[in-house]
């Protein structure tokens, strides 16, 4: 939310939850700190631009919404000193950013302009416990880099300012630089009733948008960038085996996202194909596994 009055983005619970008046009819977008400065000028009005409507106890609204700030951004200690960290006699630190999650969870700093981005990322570390390397900063849909043209970045290259928000998103696995070939693995039993196919699938989705689907049938996408094997059936020791290869460098720009699925072809659900086994890995590394996978097989039988 943008405040009417300092015009910075801040979190909406920095702003009253309700307005301060039973009369008002606005939106409460006047933010918490700067109501409070506009009681401390004697003013015992709405702060809402065009809204005059009186405030009967100005004195206790400022006290309340003070209590609210301090409980949101308690009074953070410096921890420790570098050279990143440039500060002078004209900081105000009284100024502070703020650093959310997308879970919601919330941490605030001392603003200096001439903070780094690789310190701030220290600093994230220290009161969020989120390490340097899995962080990533956006501000204004812009990711915050530590370098640029081999110069250290600060908040100032970006533009940020005092009370801005910036969002931390954490990185759970980053794909490696040299990361290309990976191979979608399944074996899977014939069930009780005979020769029956599970079938693994590969969806490819620009966005919301469908763009392709590679399957037994359709065995090839954009030249080689993904290739199903097709159906390789082992009769005598009822074993069926598909394998999806995927070349991440070479898939079109416009895919987004590949969803890998399981459907079965004549079984009622894939809980009747015993003993499935599905492996994710780099083709160059067959022995890591890049993702957990359990099956739970409920008793199909009758009573």
């Amino acid at each position: 939310m943008k405040c009417k009055i300092c015009n910075y983005d801040k979190l909406s619970k920095e702003f009253p939850q309700e307005n301060i008046s039973d009369d008002c009819e606005h939106p409460t977008s006047c933010c918490l700190r700067c109501t409070i400065a506009h009681f401390k000028t004697e003013h015992l009005n709405c702060p809402y631009s065009g809204c005059q409507n009186a405030v009967l106890d100005a004195a206790a609204v400022s006290n309340k919404y003070q209590m609210h700030l301090d409980q949101l951004y308690p009074p953070i200690e410096t921890v420790g000193v570098s050279d990143d960290h440039v500060t002078d006699d004209t900081t105000d630190s009284s100024k502070i950013i703020h650093v959310t999650t997308l879970a919601g969870d919330t941490a605030s700093f001392s603003y200096d302009a001439e903070m780094t981005v690789a310190w701030l990322k220290e600093m994230i570390f220290m009161k969020m416990k989120v390490e340097s390397h899995k962080q990533q900063l956006m501000h204004n849909d812009v990711i915050l880099e530590d370098f640029e043209k081999q110069v250290k970045m600060k908040l100032k290259d970006y533009k940020i300012q005092p009370f801005a928000t910036i969002h931390l998103m954490i990185i759970l696995y980053a794909i490696p630089q040299n990361f290309d070939h990976v191979i979608f693995d399944l074996f899977w039993g014939y069930p009780p009733s005979g020769k029956d196919y599970l079938d693994a699938s590969c969806l490819m989705f620009s966005g919301k948008s469908h763009v392709g689907t590679v399957d037994y049938n359709r065995r090839i996408f954009s030249g080689s960038a993904i290739r199903h094997s097709g159906d390789v059936m082992d009769n005598y020791n009822r074993i069926g085996h598909h394998t999806i290869e995927v070349h991440l460098k070479t898939i079109p720009a416009n895919v987004t996202h590949l969803y890998f699925t399981l459907s079965a072809w004549n079984s009622p659900t894939i809980a009747h194909f015993p003993n499935p086994s599905l492996k994710f890995f780099e083709a160059s590394n067959k022995q890591k596994n890049l993702c957990e996978t359990s099956f739970t097989t409920p008793d199909t039988r009758r009573p």
